[in-house]
């Protein structure tokens, strides 16, 4: 996200995504899965 954002460029779950794949990391980032989780925790703890 840091990248992208020093880039200009989009911070959602599919640009995220998309740039984790591109740099052969998103499995290590624990995949789509993951991905999905950790936007679902960062929206409820803004939430909260």
């Amino acid at each position: 996200m840091v990248r992208l954002h020093g880039a200009s460029r989009p911070t959602g779950v599919p640009a995220v995504e998309a740039e984790l794949r591109r740099i052969g990391d998103l499995e290590r980032a624990g995949g789509v899965a993951g991905l999905s989780r950790l936007a679902s925790e960062a929206c409820s703890a803004v939430e909260a």
